[in-house]
């Protein structure tokens, strides 16, 4: 997706579903994708998706971030984000034709 683009994602948190509108922010392929949603039960979220290519593959990196929080996730959150970016990657490489 192209800079301005405009896509919507259900969300599963502690007080139910929750529907975020993205935007894509930045469109840098093969080397970087941003999306920004704002939310009203933790403001405006960031999602950096960043590629490298290695030998054998691509590294993928995602950092997702709330600026308008004013502390970091607590560990138990960490670790259920780590978990979800890994089934978002399986899903990309579904969706683009790579093997997991």
């Amino acid at each position: 997706m192209l800079r301005g683009e405009t896509f919507r994602e259900q969300w599963h948190i502690k007080r139910g579903e929750v529907r975020l509108a993205w935007t894509v922010t930045e469109s840098d392929p093969p080397n970087a994708w941003t999306v920004e949603a704002d939310t009203d039960f933790i403001g405006k979220i960031v999602v950096r998706y960043t590629f490298e290519a290695t030998t054998g593959g691509t590294k993928y990196a995602r950092t997702l971030r709330s600026p308008d929080r004013p502390s970091g996730p607590a560990p138990s959150r960490s670790a259920r984000m780590d978990e979800e970016a890994v089934i978002g990657l399986q899903n990309i490489k579904r969706n683009v034709g790579v093997s997991p």
